[in-house]
C-alpha cells in the first residue's frame, strides 16, 4: 500500500515522490546530502510504517565560497546557487528545476498525446546560521507545482509547500 511508505525531506513528510507521472523525482539531487532507504526493520522513530521509509537529508550551503551550477536538457532545466551570507557563520543554498516537455508531446502522431500537456516546477531554499560551535539554526522551504492534462479528458493540478525551522544544540559529547 502506498500509504505505508514514508517519504521524508529533512524530517518533513512529502505526499508525492515524483513529478510528471513518475518521470522525475521530487528530490533535487543538487541539494541532497544523504539518502537512507529502509525496506525492512524500520527504526521506531518513523512511526511504524509497514512498507518503506525514504529519509532524504539536504545539505547546507557553502560557508566559504559562492558556487553555482546550471543544466539544461531536452525537457527540463535546473539551477543551484550556494554560498556564504556571513563567511563561516551563515550560508544559503537554493535549487530550482522546471520542465518544458510540451514540445515533445506535440511531436507525437497520436492525437491524444499531442493535445496533452505536462509541467512541473520545484524549488528548495535552505539558510543555515551558526551561533558558536555548538548551536545552529536552519530555516528551509520547499515548493512544487505539477500540472498534467491528457487530451482534455482528465487533468490534475496540485501544489506542495513545506517550511521548517530546526535548532541544533550540542550540550556535551553524549547529549545533542
Amino acid at each position: 500500500e502506498i500509504d505505508q511508505n514514508l517519504l521524508l525531506m529533512d524530517n518533513g513528510a512529502l505526499i508525492n515522490s515524483s513529478h510528471a507521472l513518475g518521470f522525475f523525482s521530487t528530490y533535487n539531487a543538487d541539494v541532497i546530502k544523504s539518502v537512507d532507504l529502509y525496506k525492512a526493520n524500520m527504526p521506531a522513530r518513523f512511526g511504524g510504517r509497514l512498507a518503506s521509509v525514504l529519509d532524504v537529508q539536504l545539505r547546507d550551503g557553502n560557508f566559504n565560497h559562492f558556487r553555482g551550477k546550471a543544466g539544461i536538457g531536452p525537457v527540463t532545466g535546473k539551477i543551484m546557487l550556494e554560498g556564504p551570507i556571513v563567511k563561516e557563520k551563515s550560508s544559503f543554498i537554493i535549487g530550482a528545476r522546471s520542465s518544458y516537455a510540451n514540445w515533445v508531446l506535440g511531436l507525437a502522431n497520436v492525437p491524444e498525446v499531442n493535445t496533452s500537456s505536462t509541467f512541473f516546477f520545484d524549488g528548495n531554499l535552505r539558510v543555515t546560521q551558526r551561533f558558536g560551535e555548538k548551536s545552529t539554526l536552519i530555516l528551509q522551504g520547499y515548493g512544487a507545482q505539477d500540472e498534467f492534462n491528457y487530451a482534455e479528458t482528465f487533468a490534475f493540478d496540485y501544489q506542495t509547500s513545506m517550511g521548517q525551522a530546526t535548532w541544533k544544540q550540542i550540550f556535551s559529547d553524549k547529549f545533542y
